[in-house]
């Protein structure tokens, strides 16, 4: 599984964005180049499309003007879920007024591997990708299991992975009641899923918190609740007691 960041180059200096597109290929794998602009309104329209996890973008934009890049940057934060941005610029005296377009870096050119690796160290800390890529089992007309893969965003699409009793396989319960099966460990989508706020409700289950609801007594344990999710689903997570007042 790799998080890959969908993001957009904008920048009107063609040498400049071919040598941040190189850098970008050469060390980063988890990096997806899904446009590129010279202008800014060019960038906005690949912006407003969406699906777009981060915006790499000069502030000087030599054809419009010396902010150009920096009034874009003030409009991607009116968004209801601005991508990251990452201002690329030769000049400093942007910097303190950048910061108010709580861009997640300010990188000096010229680049070079070492400043865009520190770029993108913070933002793997501070900004996930919205969606994931998760390859999964599926049984084909023929009776056939193949992989498949399928884009989820893990906020508002994952309610649970849990492990498949007497299997190494895991299952991940999305909205609308949908499961894919998926290859384990657990421990690698608790790592996985952290940024997203996903916790271990016991040693074989991660839940979504954006959909935990309520405790219940379980109908069979006294040792133990049932933990029942939003989103119309009728599962119910059973949870020791220990495991609950453990966190």
């Amino acid at each position: 599984m790799m998080n890959k960041q969908r993001v957009v180059l904008i920048e009107d200096e063609y040498l400049a964005r071919d040598e941040l597109k190189d850098i970008l290929r050469r060390k980063h794998k988890d990096v997806e180049i899904v446009g590129e602009a010279e202008t800014t309104q060019a960038g906005w329209d690949l912006i407003e499309k969406g699906d777009v996890d981060g915006v790499f973008l000069d502030i000087n934009i030599q054809t419009e003007s010396q902010r150009a890049g920096m009034d874009l940057a003030h409009a991607i934060q009116s968004l209801t879920q601005p991508p990251w941005i990452v201002f690329t610029t030769a000049y400093q005296e942007f910097a303190v007024e950048a910061f108010d377009a709580d861009p997640v870096f300010y990188l000096l050119k010229p680049l070079d591997d070492a400043k865009v690796a520190k770029a993108m160290d913070r933002v793997r800390k501070r900004c996930p990708p919205k969606k994931i890529a998760i390859k999964h089992q599926v049984t084909d007309r023929f009776g056939e299991r193949r992989l498949a893969v399928e884009f989820v965003d893990p906020r508002a699409e994952i309610l649970y992975v849990c492990t498949i009793p007497s299997s190494e396989a895991l299952k991940v319960h999305l909205l609308g009641c949908r499961d894919l099966r998926v290859a384990g460990p657990l421990r690698d989508w608790q790592d996985l899923l952290e940024p997203y706020c996903f916790e271990k409700i016991r040693r074989d289950c991660l839940v979504n918190l954006a959909f935990r609801g309520g405790l219940q007594p379980h109908p069979f344990r006294d040792d133990a609740v049932q933990l029942t999710l939003k989103g119309s689903c009728p599962d119910r997570l059973t949870v020791s007691r220990v495991n609950r007042k453990g966190g």
